[in-house]
Protein backbone atom coordinates (compact mmCIF):
# COMPACT_ATOMS: atom_id res chain seq x y z
CA UNK A 1 0.00 0.00 0.00
CA UNK A 2 1.40 3.43 -0.90
CA UNK A 3 1.73 6.03 1.82
CA UNK A 4 -1.59 7.94 1.90
CA UNK A 5 -1.59 11.53 0.68
CA UNK A 6 -3.10 12.58 4.00
CA UNK A 7 0.11 11.44 5.72
CA UNK A 8 2.36 13.35 3.31
CA UNK A 9 0.26 16.50 3.54
CA UNK A 10 1.57 17.01 7.09
CA UNK A 11 5.09 16.93 8.56
CA UNK A 12 6.06 13.27 8.74
CA UNK A 13 7.49 11.18 11.57
CA UNK A 14 10.40 9.67 9.68
CA UNK A 15 11.05 7.04 12.37
CA UNK A 16 7.73 5.40 11.46
CA UNK A 17 8.77 2.14 9.69
CA UNK A 18 5.82 2.40 7.31
CA UNK A 19 7.58 5.40 5.71
CA UNK A 20 10.95 3.72 5.31
CA UNK A 21 10.40 2.29 1.80
CA UNK A 22 9.48 5.77 0.56
CA UNK A 23 12.41 7.39 2.38
CA UNK A 24 14.86 4.76 1.13
CA UNK A 25 13.83 5.48 -2.46
CA UNK A 26 13.90 9.26 -2.05
CA UNK A 27 17.21 11.06 -2.35
CA UNK A 28 18.44 12.91 0.70
CA UNK A 29 18.76 16.70 1.10
CA UNK A 30 15.14 17.19 0.03
CA UNK A 31 13.25 16.87 3.31
CA UNK A 32 16.15 18.27 5.34
CA UNK A 33 19.41 19.91 4.29
CA UNK A 34 22.46 17.65 4.25
CA UNK A 35 24.28 20.10 6.56
CA UNK A 36 27.80 19.51 5.19
CA UNK A 37 30.23 22.42 4.98
CA UNK A 38 31.84 21.63 1.62
CA UNK A 39 30.31 20.64 -1.71
CA UNK A 40 31.27 20.01 -5.31
CA UNK A 41 28.66 20.37 -8.04
CA UNK A 42 29.70 18.63 -11.27
CA UNK A 43 27.81 19.64 -14.40
CA UNK A 44 27.64 16.85 -16.94
CA UNK A 45 26.92 16.34 -20.61
CA UNK A 46 26.24 12.93 -22.11
CA UNK A 47 28.16 12.25 -25.30
CA UNK A 48 26.59 11.45 -28.66
CA UNK A 49 25.88 7.95 -29.84
CA UNK A 50 25.25 4.83 -27.78
CA UNK A 51 24.75 5.60 -24.10
CA UNK A 52 25.08 2.02 -22.82
CA UNK A 53 28.29 2.81 -20.94
CA UNK A 54 26.84 6.04 -19.57
CA UNK A 55 23.81 4.16 -18.29
CA UNK A 56 26.10 1.79 -16.39
CA UNK A 57 27.63 4.83 -14.69
CA UNK A 58 24.23 6.35 -13.88
CA UNK A 59 23.03 3.07 -12.36
CA UNK A 60 26.15 2.96 -10.19
CA UNK A 61 25.63 6.57 -9.13
CA UNK A 62 22.03 5.72 -8.25
CA UNK A 63 23.26 3.02 -5.90
CA UNK A 64 25.71 5.50 -4.33
CA UNK A 65 23.19 8.29 -3.79
CA UNK A 66 22.38 9.10 -0.19
CA UNK A 67 18.79 8.20 0.59
CA UNK A 68 16.59 10.36 2.77
CA UNK A 69 16.36 7.44 5.21
CA UNK A 70 20.12 7.06 5.49
CA UNK A 71 20.58 10.81 5.92
CA UNK A 72 18.05 10.99 8.75
CA UNK A 73 19.49 7.91 10.45
CA UNK A 74 22.93 9.54 10.32
CA UNK A 75 21.52 12.69 11.92
CA UNK A 76 20.08 10.57 14.74
CA UNK A 77 23.36 8.68 15.15
CA UNK A 78 25.23 11.95 15.50
CA UNK A 79 22.82 13.18 18.18
CA UNK A 80 23.07 9.96 20.16
CA UNK A 81 26.68 8.90 19.63
CA UNK A 82 28.38 11.94 18.03
CA UNK A 83 29.15 9.70 15.08
CA UNK A 84 29.53 11.84 11.93
CA UNK A 85 27.67 10.90 8.80
CA UNK A 86 29.32 9.86 5.57
CA UNK A 87 29.84 11.77 2.37
CA UNK A 88 26.57 12.84 0.77
CA UNK A 89 26.01 11.97 -2.89
CA UNK A 90 23.07 13.33 -4.89
CA UNK A 91 22.27 13.11 -8.61
CA UNK A 92 20.04 15.21 -10.85
CA UNK A 93 18.88 15.28 -14.47
CA UNK A 94 17.66 18.04 -16.75
CA UNK A 95 14.94 17.51 -19.32
CA UNK A 96 17.58 16.78 -21.98
CA UNK A 97 19.24 14.34 -19.60
CA UNK A 98 16.01 12.41 -19.24
CA UNK A 99 15.57 12.30 -22.99
CA UNK A 100 19.16 11.21 -23.67
CA UNK A 101 18.77 8.32 -21.23
CA UNK A 102 15.42 7.28 -22.69
CA UNK A 103 13.49 8.20 -19.55
CA UNK A 104 10.17 10.01 -19.26
CA UNK A 105 10.73 13.57 -17.98
CA UNK A 106 8.46 14.73 -15.16
CA UNK A 107 5.75 17.12 -16.28
CA UNK A 108 6.04 20.89 -16.04
CA UNK A 109 6.42 23.72 -18.54
CA UNK A 110 9.28 25.37 -16.65
CA UNK A 111 11.28 22.15 -16.47
CA UNK A 112 10.57 21.36 -20.11
CA UNK A 113 11.75 24.77 -21.29
CA UNK A 114 14.74 25.12 -18.98
CA UNK A 115 15.76 28.15 -16.96
CA UNK A 116 17.17 30.12 -19.89
CA UNK A 117 13.76 30.13 -21.61
CA UNK A 118 11.91 31.63 -18.67
CA UNK A 119 11.03 35.29 -18.04
CA UNK A 120 13.02 35.86 -14.86
CA UNK A 121 14.90 39.04 -15.73
CA UNK A 122 18.15 37.06 -15.93
CA UNK A 123 21.16 38.28 -17.92
CA UNK A 124 21.49 36.98 -21.48
CA UNK A 125 22.92 33.45 -21.58
CA UNK A 126 26.02 34.76 -23.38
CA UNK A 127 26.93 36.45 -20.08
CA UNK A 128 26.53 33.22 -18.09
CA UNK A 129 29.53 31.15 -17.09
CA UNK A 130 30.13 28.68 -19.91
CA UNK A 131 29.48 25.53 -17.89
CA UNK A 132 26.09 26.84 -16.73
CA UNK A 133 24.66 27.68 -20.14
CA UNK A 134 21.95 25.53 -21.76
CA UNK A 135 23.12 22.06 -22.72
CA UNK A 136 23.62 20.50 -19.29
CA UNK A 137 22.26 16.96 -18.99
CA UNK A 138 22.96 16.15 -15.35
CA UNK A 139 24.52 17.31 -12.11
CA UNK A 140 26.39 15.34 -9.47
CA UNK A 141 26.52 16.89 -5.99
CA UNK A 142 29.07 15.59 -3.47
CA UNK A 143 29.08 16.95 0.10
CA UNK A 144 31.12 16.44 3.27
CA UNK A 145 32.43 18.39 6.25
CA UNK A 146 35.96 17.63 5.05
CA UNK A 147 37.06 19.37 1.87
CA UNK A 148 39.60 16.59 1.34
CA UNK A 149 36.92 13.90 1.56
CA UNK A 150 34.74 15.80 -0.90
CA UNK A 151 37.59 15.94 -3.40
CA UNK A 152 38.53 12.30 -2.94
CA UNK A 153 34.94 11.09 -3.25
CA UNK A 154 34.31 13.24 -6.31
CA UNK A 155 37.45 11.93 -7.99
CA UNK A 156 36.40 8.34 -7.34
CA UNK A 157 32.84 8.88 -8.54
CA UNK A 158 33.87 10.62 -11.77
CA UNK A 159 36.84 8.39 -12.62
CA UNK A 160 34.98 6.41 -15.28
CA UNK A 161 33.08 9.31 -16.81
CA UNK A 162 35.34 10.06 -19.77
CA UNK A 163 35.50 6.43 -20.90
CA UNK A 164 31.69 6.29 -20.76
CA UNK A 165 31.32 9.43 -22.85
CA UNK A 166 30.25 11.63 -19.93
CA UNK A 167 31.86 15.06 -20.05
CA UNK A 168 32.33 17.17 -16.93
CA UNK A 169 31.75 20.63 -18.38
CA UNK A 170 32.41 22.44 -15.12
CA UNK A 171 32.49 22.27 -11.34
CA UNK A 172 31.17 24.71 -8.72
CA UNK A 173 32.63 24.28 -5.23
CA UNK A 174 30.70 25.43 -2.18
CA UNK A 175 32.15 26.29 1.23
CA UNK A 176 30.00 27.21 4.21
CA UNK A 177 30.66 30.40 6.15
CA UNK A 178 29.83 30.15 9.84
CA UNK A 179 29.67 32.26 12.97
CA UNK A 180 31.29 31.10 16.20
CA UNK A 181 29.75 27.90 17.65
CA UNK A 182 27.18 28.11 20.44
CA UNK A 183 25.09 25.73 22.55
CA UNK A 184 22.15 25.85 20.15
CA UNK A 185 24.33 26.10 17.04
CA UNK A 186 27.32 23.78 17.66
CA UNK A 187 28.63 24.35 14.10
CA UNK A 188 27.85 28.06 14.20
CA UNK A 189 25.17 29.90 12.28
CA UNK A 190 25.30 29.97 8.50
CA UNK A 191 26.43 33.32 7.05
CA UNK A 192 26.53 34.66 3.49
CA UNK A 193 29.28 36.83 2.00
CA UNK A 194 27.61 40.16 2.78
CA UNK A 195 28.04 39.11 6.42
CA UNK A 196 24.44 38.29 7.37
CA UNK A 197 23.03 35.15 8.99
CA UNK A 198 21.38 33.15 6.23
CA UNK A 199 19.10 30.16 5.84
CA UNK A 200 17.32 30.52 9.17
CA UNK A 201 13.73 30.28 7.94
CA UNK A 202 12.86 27.00 6.23
CA UNK A 203 9.70 24.98 5.67
CA UNK A 204 9.80 22.15 8.23
CA UNK A 205 8.63 18.82 6.81
CA UNK A 206 9.70 16.48 9.62
CA UNK A 207 7.78 16.33 12.88
CA UNK A 208 11.07 15.98 14.77
CA UNK A 209 12.24 19.33 13.36
CA UNK A 210 8.90 20.92 14.20
CA UNK A 211 9.20 19.75 17.82
CA UNK A 212 12.73 21.15 18.05
CA UNK A 213 11.60 24.50 16.66
CA UNK A 214 8.68 24.58 19.07
CA UNK A 215 10.50 23.48 22.21
CA UNK A 216 14.13 24.51 21.76
CA UNK A 217 13.84 27.67 19.67
CA UNK A 218 11.48 30.64 19.86
CA UNK A 219 8.28 28.74 19.05
CA UNK A 220 5.84 28.53 16.16
CA UNK A 221 2.76 30.34 17.49
CA UNK A 222 3.28 33.48 15.36
CA UNK A 223 5.03 32.10 12.28
CA UNK A 224 4.27 28.42 11.75
CA UNK A 225 6.89 26.77 9.49
CA UNK A 226 5.11 23.42 9.28
CA UNK A 227 4.41 22.07 5.80
CA UNK A 228 3.74 18.62 4.42
CA UNK A 229 6.32 17.28 1.96
CA UNK A 230 3.43 16.19 -0.25
CA UNK A 231 2.46 19.84 -0.62
CA UNK A 232 5.92 21.36 -0.97
CA UNK A 233 8.62 19.16 -2.49
CA UNK A 234 7.49 15.67 -3.47
CA UNK A 235 6.80 14.85 -7.12
CA UNK A 236 5.83 11.37 -8.26
CA UNK A 237 8.68 9.93 -10.29
CA UNK A 238 7.32 8.64 -13.62
CA UNK A 239 10.29 6.26 -13.83
CA UNK A 240 10.20 5.00 -10.24
CA UNK A 241 9.72 1.34 -9.46
CA UNK A 242 7.10 1.60 -6.70
CA UNK A 243 3.97 3.49 -5.78
CA UNK A 244 6.10 5.40 -3.27
CA UNK A 245 8.76 6.57 -5.74
CA UNK A 246 9.20 10.32 -5.49
CA UNK A 247 11.63 12.94 -6.64
CA UNK A 248 11.77 16.73 -6.53
CA UNK A 249 12.63 19.59 -8.85
CA UNK A 250 15.82 21.48 -8.00
CA UNK A 251 16.44 25.10 -8.98
CA UNK A 252 20.16 25.88 -9.28
CA UNK A 253 21.47 29.44 -9.68
CA UNK A 254 24.98 30.77 -9.23
CA UNK A 255 24.69 34.24 -7.68
CA UNK A 256 27.87 36.33 -7.53
CA UNK A 257 28.07 39.00 -4.82
CA UNK A 258 29.83 42.37 -5.09
CA UNK A 259 30.64 42.73 -1.40
CA UNK A 260 32.63 45.96 -1.73
CA UNK A 261 29.86 47.65 -3.70
CA UNK A 262 27.18 46.43 -1.32
CA UNK A 263 29.00 47.66 1.78
CA UNK A 264 29.76 51.03 0.19
CA UNK A 265 26.10 51.48 -0.75
CA UNK A 266 25.05 50.31 2.71
CA UNK A 267 27.04 53.19 4.20
CA UNK A 268 25.56 55.61 1.68
CA UNK A 269 22.05 54.51 2.67
CA UNK A 270 22.91 55.09 6.34
CA UNK A 271 24.00 58.62 5.38
CA UNK A 272 20.80 59.21 3.40
CA UNK A 273 18.78 58.15 6.46
CA UNK A 274 20.94 60.31 8.80
CA UNK A 275 21.84 57.27 10.90
CA UNK A 276 24.73 57.68 13.33
CA UNK A 277 26.76 55.44 15.63
CA UNK A 278 25.54 51.89 16.14
CA UNK A 279 22.23 52.90 14.58
CA UNK A 280 23.96 52.86 11.18
CA UNK A 281 23.65 49.06 11.28
CA UNK A 282 19.95 49.56 10.60
CA UNK A 283 20.71 50.50 6.98
CA UNK A 284 21.89 47.01 6.09
CA UNK A 285 19.13 45.49 8.20
CA UNK A 286 16.59 47.43 6.11
CA UNK A 287 18.03 45.89 2.95
CA UNK A 288 18.13 42.32 4.27
CA UNK A 289 15.36 42.36 6.89
CA UNK A 290 17.73 41.10 9.60
CA UNK A 291 20.78 42.53 11.30
CA UNK A 292 24.05 40.74 10.60
CA UNK A 293 23.63 38.65 13.76
CA UNK A 294 20.25 37.41 12.54
CA UNK A 295 18.01 39.64 14.68
CA UNK A 296 14.91 40.41 12.60
CA UNK A 297 14.52 44.15 12.04
CA UNK A 298 10.88 43.87 13.10
CA UNK A 299 12.18 42.65 16.51
CA UNK A 300 14.85 45.36 16.78
CA UNK A 301 13.84 46.32 20.32
CA UNK A 302 14.66 42.83 21.60
CA UNK A 303 18.09 41.59 22.64
CA UNK A 304 20.77 41.55 19.95
CA UNK A 305 22.79 38.49 18.94
CA UNK A 306 19.97 36.12 19.91
CA UNK A 307 20.64 32.44 20.31
CA UNK A 308 18.91 30.72 18.67
CA UNK A 309 18.17 33.14 15.85
CA UNK A 310 14.48 34.15 16.01
CA UNK A 311 12.03 32.98 13.36
CA UNK A 312 8.71 33.22 15.23
CA UNK A 313 7.53 36.58 13.91
CA UNK A 314 5.40 38.22 11.24
CA UNK A 315 4.80 41.75 10.01
CA UNK A 316 1.21 42.21 11.20
CA UNK A 317 2.25 45.08 13.47
CA UNK A 318 4.07 46.84 10.64
CA UNK A 319 1.80 46.57 7.61
CA UNK A 320 3.01 49.86 6.01
CA UNK A 321 6.67 48.88 6.38
CA UNK A 322 7.55 51.75 8.70
CA UNK A 323 9.96 49.58 10.69
CA UNK A 324 10.94 46.82 8.27
CA UNK A 325 10.66 47.93 4.63
CA UNK A 326 8.21 45.95 2.54
CA UNK A 327 11.01 45.38 0.03
CA UNK A 328 13.54 44.06 2.58
CA UNK A 329 14.85 40.78 1.20
CA UNK A 330 13.45 38.34 3.75
CA UNK A 331 10.09 40.15 3.78
CA UNK A 332 9.84 40.32 -0.01
CA UNK A 333 10.40 36.60 -0.52
CA UNK A 334 8.32 35.56 2.50
CA UNK A 335 5.75 38.22 3.47
CA UNK A 336 4.48 36.04 6.35
CA UNK A 337 0.95 37.40 5.92
CA UNK A 338 -1.16 35.90 8.75
CA UNK A 339 -3.73 33.30 7.68
CA UNK A 340 -2.72 33.50 4.01
CA UNK A 341 -2.63 29.83 3.06
CA UNK A 342 -2.19 30.55 -0.66
CA UNK A 343 0.88 32.68 -0.03
CA UNK A 344 2.52 29.82 1.84
CA UNK A 345 2.22 27.52 -1.20
CA UNK A 346 4.99 29.51 -2.91
CA UNK A 347 7.67 28.86 -0.27
CA UNK A 348 10.63 26.59 -1.08
CA UNK A 349 13.07 24.31 0.73
CA UNK A 350 16.33 26.23 0.20
CA UNK A 351 19.62 24.32 0.28
CA UNK A 352 22.17 26.88 -0.92
CA UNK A 353 25.80 27.24 0.12
CA UNK A 354 28.31 30.08 -0.37
CA UNK A 355 31.10 29.85 -2.93
CA UNK A 356 34.46 31.60 -2.91
CA UNK A 357 37.16 31.99 -0.26
CA UNK A 358 35.71 30.64 3.03
CA UNK A 359 38.60 32.01 5.07
CA UNK A 360 38.46 35.65 4.05
CA UNK A 361 38.10 38.27 6.81
CA UNK A 362 34.45 39.34 6.72
CA UNK A 363 35.31 42.52 8.67
CA UNK A 364 38.30 43.75 6.62
CA UNK A 365 36.87 46.51 4.44
CA UNK A 366 40.11 46.86 2.48
CA UNK A 367 39.79 43.30 1.20
CA UNK A 368 36.07 43.24 0.42
CA UNK A 369 35.77 41.46 -2.97
CA UNK A 370 33.88 42.86 -5.93
CA UNK A 371 33.26 39.36 -7.30
CA UNK A 372 34.43 35.77 -7.16
CA UNK A 373 32.25 35.04 -4.12
CA UNK A 374 28.55 34.48 -3.71
CA UNK A 375 25.87 31.88 -3.24
CA UNK A 376 25.16 28.60 -5.00
CA UNK A 377 21.40 28.94 -4.68
CA UNK A 378 19.61 25.60 -4.60
CA UNK A 379 15.97 25.03 -3.76
CA UNK A 380 13.69 22.01 -4.00
CA UNK A 381 10.27 22.61 -5.52
CA UNK A 382 7.19 20.54 -6.14
CA UNK A 383 6.17 23.01 -8.86
CA UNK A 384 8.83 25.40 -10.23
CA UNK A 385 6.28 27.79 -11.70
CA UNK A 386 4.26 27.99 -8.49
CA UNK A 387 7.20 28.28 -6.13
CA UNK A 388 10.52 29.59 -7.44
CA UNK A 389 9.20 31.51 -10.43
CA UNK A 390 6.48 33.27 -8.45
CA UNK A 391 9.03 34.20 -5.78
CA UNK A 392 11.59 35.53 -8.26
CA UNK A 393 9.47 36.98 -11.06
CA UNK A 394 6.36 38.23 -9.30
CA UNK A 395 7.69 38.97 -5.81
CA UNK A 396 11.40 39.86 -5.86
CA UNK A 397 11.37 41.57 -9.27
CA UNK A 398 8.14 43.52 -8.73
CA UNK A 399 8.41 47.04 -7.30
CA UNK A 400 4.77 46.93 -6.20
CA UNK A 401 4.56 43.53 -4.50
CA UNK A 402 2.85 43.00 -2.09
CA UNK A 403 0.61 45.93 -2.94
CA UNK A 404 2.53 49.15 -2.35
CA UNK A 405 5.19 50.48 -4.75
CA UNK A 406 8.06 50.65 -2.27
CA UNK A 407 10.71 48.93 -4.42
CA UNK A 408 11.93 45.59 -5.65
CA UNK A 409 14.06 43.15 -3.64
CA UNK A 410 17.38 44.98 -3.21
CA UNK A 411 19.30 41.69 -3.03
CA UNK A 412 17.95 39.48 -5.84
CA UNK A 413 15.63 41.80 -7.77
CA UNK A 414 16.19 41.79 -11.54
CA UNK A 415 16.89 42.78 -14.29
CA UNK A 416 20.18 44.63 -13.85
CA UNK A 417 19.53 48.35 -13.93
CA UNK A 418 15.78 47.84 -13.75
CA UNK A 419 13.22 48.95 -11.23
CA UNK A 420 12.58 52.31 -9.61
CA UNK A 421 14.63 53.61 -6.69
CA UNK A 422 13.33 52.16 -3.44
CA UNK A 423 11.61 54.05 -0.64
CA UNK A 424 13.16 53.67 2.81
CA UNK A 425 11.42 54.49 6.11
CA UNK A 426 12.92 57.38 8.07
CA UNK A 427 10.94 57.07 11.29
CA UNK A 428 9.59 60.59 10.75
CA UNK A 429 5.96 61.60 10.20
CA UNK A 430 4.57 62.09 6.68
CA UNK A 431 5.40 63.61 4.26
CA UNK A 432 8.99 63.00 5.40
CA UNK A 433 8.45 59.34 6.27
CA UNK A 434 10.37 57.97 3.27
CA UNK A 435 13.69 58.60 1.55
CA UNK A 436 14.03 57.54 -2.09
CA UNK A 437 17.36 55.83 -2.63
CA UNK A 438 18.60 53.36 -5.25
CA UNK A 439 20.00 50.08 -3.94
CA UNK A 440 20.43 47.41 -6.61
CA UNK A 441 22.66 45.18 -8.72
CA UNK A 442 25.09 43.85 -6.12
CA UNK A 443 24.12 40.26 -6.92
CA UNK A 444 24.66 38.96 -10.46
CA UNK A 445 23.16 35.75 -11.76
CA UNK A 446 25.98 33.84 -13.49
CA UNK A 447 23.96 30.92 -14.83
CA UNK A 448 21.80 28.04 -13.73
CA UNK A 449 19.32 25.37 -14.67
CA UNK A 450 16.25 23.43 -13.61
CA UNK A 451 16.96 19.86 -12.51
CA UNK A 452 15.01 16.92 -11.14
CA UNK A 453 16.26 14.59 -8.39
CA UNK A 454 14.96 11.18 -9.54
CA UNK A 455 14.05 8.40 -7.16
CA UNK A 456 16.90 6.04 -6.43
CA UNK A 457 14.98 3.12 -7.93
CA UNK A 458 14.61 5.00 -11.23
CA UNK A 459 18.37 5.47 -11.43
CA UNK A 460 19.31 1.98 -10.26
CA UNK A 461 16.72 0.40 -12.59
CA UNK A 462 17.80 2.34 -15.69
CA UNK A 463 17.91 0.09 -18.77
Amino acid sequence: MPVPATVLDQPIQWSDPSLWPLLNDLQGNILKGHGRDHTMNHFLRFGPGDLAAAKVIVRALGARTTSALRQLQEVEDFKLFERPGGTGVFFFLTRTGFQRLGLQPPAGAAFAGGMASRQLGDPATAAWEAHLRPGIDAMLLVADDSVTKVGNAAAALTRGFAAAGIQVVGVDAGHALRSDPSVNEPKGRGIEHFGYVDGRSQPLMLSQDVAREQNESDGIDVWDPRVGPGKSVLVRDPNGKSDDSYGSFLVYRKLEQNVAGFKHRENALADALSLVGEDRERAGAMVVGRFEDGTPLILESEAKDPNPTPNNFDYASDAPGDRCPIHAHIRKINPRTPNDAEQRTHLMARRGIPFGDPDRDLEDEASFPTGGVGLLFMAYNQDIERQFEVTQRFWANDDAFPGDAQGRDAIIGQPVGGGADSKWPTGKPAPNDRVTFGFRDFVTMKGGEYFFAPSRSALIGLT
